[in-house]
């Protein structure tokens, strides 16, 4: 971690074709040591780390502070950070139920939307994930390098789980626990709130997800009781009720955030955010240094707003 600023370029490209498993293996890392940090560093990525670029992955590790980033909340919500915005530009200049079907770009751009509303600008920012910008019918069309670059990025498939106890059995308020179960993760998602009650959302990743969600409630019980009786006993009768998200069947994105595999960092990151004729893009999926976060995507809005 220590070298991880020193590398060249060439350092980081070479990193960048190895998977990040096989990365940790060929130093030193093996047995259960291996399997440990597949549990819990496939936890960030939503897939196995057979699947992640090693830069990518070093690069979160490296880079990251003694503070996880799961611990940031905002107060009454994360909706929060949306309505801010809206009171700050006006609710009205916000189109809600407004499905992009076409944009056509010449002197200027031009948006049509599905239900016959149409808007013209000198230039935009698109912020769709990279499944619904192709969804879009581009005038003229996209070119075959990002076309490519798009059917070549995945999303990874994430499950959440939300479990609301009648009580805290866990104790700590800053609990969270990695399981070679099914339901893979669970994390405090009611922490330092002041209740009896308390939440723990299972975060289930890669193969696990879609399984998991295709199960009902009382079967998704009986799995969160396997991964935590072991060491709190049988919590069945402290559950009062649960929802869960399954994103790999999301209508926008078809999973959580970006993975970028083996060769993609620098393969199709740089082809993805080039801006095309008057449309500039930004999101998670797009940005260097909080890549998978709402920072990422507040950071690459910041800088295609300042390339307009």
């Amino acid at each position: 971690m220590n070298d991880y600023k020193q590398l060249t370029e060439i350092q980081e490209r070479q990193l960048d074709k190895m998977d990040w498993w096989r990365y940790l293996s060929d130093n030193g890392c093996d047995g259960k040591d291996l399997d440990i940090r597949e549990l819990f560093d496939s936890t960030d990525f939503g897939e196995s780390i057979r699947h992640v670029s090693g830069y990518a992955a070093l690069g979160e590790y490296a880079e990251s502070n003694t503070t996880d980033e799961m611990d940031k909340k905002i107060r009454g919500g994360n909706d929060q950070l949306a309505l801010k915005i809206q009171e700050k530009i006006g609710a009205d200049k916000i189109k809600l139920e407004h499905t992009v079907e076409r944009i056509e770009q010449g002197t200027k751009v031009k948006v049509y939307c599905s239900n016959g509303e149409s808007f013209e600008g000198d230039q935009i920012i698109c912020t769709a994930p990279t499944y619904s910008v192709k969804k879009i019918k581009w005038l003229p069309d996209l070119p075959f390098e990002v076309k490519k670059a798009m059917n070549a990025l995945q999303y990874c498939r994430i499950n959440k789980n939300p479990l609301l106890f009648s009580e805290r059995f866990w104790k700590d308020e800053s609990f969270d626990l990695v399981t070679d179960t099914p339901n893979h993760y669970f994390y405090h998602a009611t922490k330092n709130q002041p209740s009896k009650k308390g939440v723990l959302i299972s975060y289930a990743i890669g193969d696990k997800a879609p399984v998991i969600a295709a199960q009902n409630d009382a079967f998704r019980a009986d799995l969160a009781n396997l991964a935590l009786k072991p060491a709190f006993g049988d919590i069945k009768p402290l559950l009062e009720k649960q929802v869960d998200y399954y994103w790999g069947d999301d209508q926008y994105s078809k999973g959580a955030y970006a993975l970028y595999g083996v060769g993609q960092w620098f393969g199709i990151m740089p082809v993805l955010q080039k801006s095309f004729m008057h449309t500039h893009f930004a999101g998670e999926h797009l940005s260097n240094a909080w890549q998978g976060f709402m920072e990422g995507a507040l950071e690459t809005g910041e800088a295609a707003a300042a390339k307009i």
